[in-house]
């Protein structure tokens, strides 16, 4: 090989040489890594059960000969006596009813606005945050396609605007809307026909527009006597509903109290006891969360399973009718600093932990995990750990930069 071509490929050689060996020593002394920042989270122990409602129903019950038009809707109070529904002679004309309504409302809404504005009670900060909340219940509606209750926002939604309005421009006035609202209603209500009958609620309670034909299945005043055979019945099907009535129109729950009779397996009795107080969701019908107290449990000695019966005082339109449910029991509660399965590594002593970034170097952080998800592959870690005396271990926080992805990584560690 010629003198000049040997020392090239020397050269080549040596520059490759201490290319990598440059390299090797830049990731071992001072490396990129993938960072995350450690936020709170909460998460639930749960017991996924199947349940029954069981409630103080009344039926409602009236031969009709013309269209049925409701006062109230779903979930509404009602008191006994109270007007439930009207009997009109066709359904335009129970139209031109509903129209006056949503007339009425908005007339309303628009002279306490006046009446608000004249005695000074405006607050534009408020106004402001009730409508960012309301925009984002909204929101939520759309995003989980419930339409009809996105819808039902509307009117609260034009209210704030409207006060609004009236604090940003002090000379807005609103009466020539006023005016041509109620010329709009004074039309309508000469077209309107009255209606042939009045439809009273038998007792004071919840009203729900239609029956499934299990209201009279379990006895409310006997809730305590339940057993798993006759809410295993009535879940499987074994137990049919009562025929339906042709002339019913609707029931009303005459008590603030109702119950959910669940099934619970023999090796999750355990975890429940009468008097405890629980969170549940009902996951297919609403999010929000229900507080409920364990009222009764009975145990059936030949299966080794029981039938929960949960008490519970609050209600809503979903609530309102719901009867054979999913109902997942949130047990108990974890809030604590949420860390990835990626993240953890193991410390000098063999405990578990997570490097975090200060500044540009590593730092090993210790945790104790309160709860692990096999499912989701992370852990719910106290947030504010209280150390032994003697203790001068350095512990996660929240807000810390921690480690999911980098190689070579050990306490001290530079890195961009």
């Amino acid at each position: 090989m010629h003198p000049i071509v040997k020392r090239i490929v020397s050269i080549v050689i040596a520059v490759f040489l201490l290319g990598y060996v440059g390299y090797q020593a830049y990731l071992m002394f001072y490396s990129s890594v993938e960072l995350e920042t450690i936020q709170s989270h909460t998460v639930y122990e749960t017991l996924d059960v199947q349940g029954v409602a069981i409630r103080d129903e009344k039926l409602i019950s009236e031969a009709t000969d013309g269209y049925v038009y409701y006062e109230i809707t779903n979930g509404d109070r009602v008191a006994k006596g109270g007007t439930i529904a009207k009997v009109y002679s066709s359904e335009s004309v129970a139209l031109v009813q509903q129209q006056i309504g949503r007339l009425d409302s908005e007339i309303e809404a628009l002279e306490t606005l006046q009446l608000q504005s004249s005695a000074g009670r405006t607050d534009l900060q408020s106004i402001n945050k009730q409508l960012d909340l309301l925009q984002k219940e909204i929101l939520a509606y759309v995003r989980a396609g419930e339409m009809t209750e996105a819808a039902a926002c509307r009117e609260e939604l034009q209210q704030l605007l409207n006060r609004k309005q009236m604090v940003i421009d002090k000379s807005a006035d609103f009466s020539p809307r006023l005016t041509t609202l109620k010329a709009e209603r004074a039309s309508l209500a000469s077209q309107l026909e009255a209606s042939q009958k009045h439809i009273a609620s038998p007792a004071a309670g919840y009203f729900v527009s239609a029956a499934d034909g299990y209201e009279n299945t379990f006895s409310y005043e006997s809730v305590d006597q339940i057993t798993v055979s006759e809410v295993s019945s009535a879940l499987d099907g074994t137990t049919p509903p009562a025929a339906a009535d042709a002339n019913c129109i609707g029931k009303v729950v005459g008590d603030y109290v109702w119950y959910l009779a669940c099934i619970v397996p023999q090796e999750k009795l355990s975890l429940i006891s009468e008097g405890q107080h629980f969170d549940i969701r009902l996951p297919f019908v609403t999010d929000e969360q229900v507080p409920v107290t364990v009222k009764k449990v009975n145990t059936d000695v030949r299966t080794g399973q029981a039938v929960v019966v949960l008490e519970c005082s609050y209600m809503s339109e979903e609530l309102s009718s719901v009867r054979f449910e999913e109902v997942r029991i949130l047990l108990k509660e974890y809030t604590g600093l949420y860390v990835p399965d990626r993240a953890l590594h193991f410390g000098k002593d063999n405990e578990s932990g997570v490097y975090v970034r200060v500044g540009n170097v590593l730092s090993f952080r210790y945790i104790r995990v309160m709860y692990y998800d096999e499912t989701g592959h992370f852990s719910i870690c106290e947030a504010n750990v209280e150390q032994e005396e003697g203790d001068t271990r350095k512990y996660l926080s929240l807000y810390d930069d921690v480690v999911v992805e980098g190689k070579g990584l050990y306490d001290g560690k530079v890195v961009t």
